[in-house]
């Protein structure tokens, strides 16, 4: 005999099939249906058959469709043991704190008791991202918090060993996961970043250890891609490659030999792909290892040859740090490496002019008319040629961004001219007081 519930929500789900879509509010009205039948009735089997119904729906919306899909595969290929790790890893999932000594207790109970559960190395990935999480918090629940680095390296280790096979059972953007991902290599890697890390509560970075656990990334998963489809092998090769800089994306190389090395290897080994480093930083291997080259270069020309051609080859590739604003174009870093290759600024306005020329990309033609002529306003203090140059960004480039900013070259180019106009009046106002 149905429940109230079911018989109302089922109504009202079929009585949408065949439309076009659901409203939003519909969608999450069942969808709150759904987690209630999980989280408080523990009647997964009807969560199961309302879920299938939901997903059949067209035009759901991507967050609905991937908690969707993770609830249906978590109920149908993780039910062993009487559903009994399933119904704690739902216990996880509703716990608001995410850093309490709760949800410690819940992967250690799934691990004691079911260590052979189907949940095992998912479960065991938490405990090291739960550990990992503890690192420098001052709410940390540990009464020694300096052991979570520690703790965190050794519960990846464990992925590693015991559970080779394992794959993501949900698709989770924090867990740099998907549903069939496999997780031993995404537990090798962070081994890698944690060594490589200068948490305050570590006694990291250890960089000798951080590139044996890369190389192990390498090694042992060469094909092995992670959520976003990136190489794993590729993700530790740049995390080796930027421990040979002083920052991420900075321009000063502290050992230029070994450098040199990874980006080869990145060039002639993989064709151009996209790589994410501690789960963090992103971008496209061939920009960033010709970058570093250039940066590597003491020979001026030899640099200039090699930025060149990231401006001319690498036109629309971004590089930056995730769910920020702090994104910038390869070509347009290029540009500004190649201005700091000259000293006198004319000859740094002559060269920036060549990317003026229609072969080039317009947000390469707009950035270096903007260069010309910021380069007029502060180097040359040639302020008339400096609104002339200013006015040409207005006129040809206003609507082109160059940054993962919302601002344009034209509302910079605004700004400049506002402060050279404001600056000569300035000194109209000096010359009448003169005597």
């Amino acid at each position: 005999m149905y429940k109230n519930y079911r018989v109302f929500y089922i109504l009202i789900l079929f009585s949408f099939l065949n439309a076009e879509a659901l409203t939003r509010r519909e969608i999450n009205s069942i969808y709150s249906k759904i987690d209630s039948l999980i989280y408080k009735d523990k009647d997964y089997d009807e969560a199961l058959r309302l879920s299938k119904e939901l997903i059949s729906v067209p035009d759901i919306g991507r967050y609905y469709v991937d908690n969707v899909e993770n609830i249906i595969n978590l109920i149908e290929n993780y039910s062993d043991y009487d559903r009994k790790p399933l119904e704690l890893f739902f216990k996880y999932r509703i716990n608001s704190k995410e850093r309490s000594k709760e949800n410690e207790n819940i992967f250690r109970e799934i691990l004691e008791k079911y260590p052979d559960c189907k949940l095992a190395g998912f479960t065991q990935y938490l405990l090291a991202k739960h550990y990992e999480s503890l690192i420098g918090s001052g709410g940390s629940y540990l009464e020694n918090p300096e052991v979570a680095g520690e703790k965190a390296i050794e519960s990846y280790g464990e992925v590693v060993r015991k559970y080779p096979a394992a794959e993501m059972p949900i698709t989770d953007l924090w867990y740099r996961s998907k549903i069939g991902t496999k997780i031993a290599p995404l537990a090798q890697l962070r081994i890698g970043d944690l060594y490589n890390s200068d948490y305050h509560y570590c006694v990291y970075p250890m960089q000798e250890e951080a590139i044996k656990a890369y190389k192990l990334v390498i090694n042992n998963y060469p094909e092995d891609v992670d959520r976003y489809g990136n190489k794993v092998a590729v993700d530790a090769y740049v995390s080796i490659l930027n421990m040979y800089r002083e920052d991420i994306f900075g321009k000063t190389i502290l050992d230029t030999l070994k450098a040199r090395e990874i980006c080869n290897i990145l060039i002639n080994k993989f064709p151009n792909q996209g790589y994410l480093v501690e789960g963090l930083y992103f971008g496209e291997i061939h920009p960033e290892a010709y970058m570093v080259l250039a940066d590597c270069e003491v020979d001026k020309e030899k640099a200039l040859e090699i930025y060149e051609k990231i401006v001319a080859e690498f036109p629309n590739s971004w590089r930056g740090q995730v769910n920020s604003g702090a994104v910038s174009l390869y070509s347009i870093s290029a540009l500004g490496r190649i201005g700091y290759l000259f000293k006198d600024p004319q000859a740094k306005i002559n060269c920036y002019r060549k990317f003026l020329d229609s072969s080039f990309d317009r947000k390469v033609r707009g950035r270096a008319q903007f260069e010309i002529a910021f380069t007029y306003e502060m180097k040359v203090k040639d302020y008339n040629q400096a609104l002339i140059e200013y006015q040409k960004v207005l006129e040809n480039f206003s609507d082109v961004s160059t940054g993962g900013e919302a601002y344009t070259l034209g509302e910079d180019a605004k700004d400049s001219i506002r402060r050279i106009q404001e600056k000569l009046n300035e000194e109209q106002k000096t010359d009448v007081k003169s005597p």
